[in-house]
């Protein structure tokens, strides 16, 4: 009669398990840094955190404000999105761009009362992340526009066809 299977060596098998698991983290970690939107896993304000929610202005508020002049509107859309229509005198700037554009955009961003970034929709986050990146500058007081780009356009405010 033959002996059936021979039973696993539980030091190697141990080891298999270590070596899977670590893979398996190292692995995770590694996306979660190149995403662009990584989850902070040790420093809630390090690189990888998420920004605060910026104050919000809605289209009724931005109507009254319009008129009496001193609003800069940036557009933190992406270039694609872009193309398909533009805030009328809005400067395209996202937090990327911001440095590259900072000279040019100066003489606005000091003479400006309120600043209203419009991003894709109310969750995205390149909003909240260019109004950051205007306060660590020394421009305070940017607001995202409540419900984006979608919210700007039924409500009607200046756009500029593409």
């Amino acid at each position: 009669m033959g002996e059936g299977p021979a039973a696993p060596d539980w030091r190697r098998e141990t080891k298999r398990a270590a070596l899977l698991l670590g893979l398996a983290v190292t692995l995770g970690l590694g996306t979660n840094a190149l995403s662009a939107r990584p989850i902070a896993l040790t420093d809630p304000r390090g690189p990888g955190a998420l920004p605060e929610r910026a104050p919000r202005i809605d289209a009724a508020r931005l109507r009254v404000a319009l008129p009496q002049g001193g609003v800069l509107m940036l557009d933190a859309r992406s270039e694609r999105l872009l193309a398909e229509g533009k805030i009328a005198g809005g400067f395209a700037v996202t937090p990327e761009t911001l440095d590259e554009k900072l000279e040019a955009l100066f003489p606005f961003l000091s003479g400006a009362r309120l600043m209203v970034v419009v991003c894709d929709s109310d969750d995205c986050l390149t909003g909240d992340r260019l109004a950051a990146a205007l306060d660590s500058r020394g421009f305070p007081d940017a607001q995202v526009f409540e419900g984006g780009w979608p919210a700007y356009q039924a409500a009607g405010l200046p756009v500029e066809a593409p």
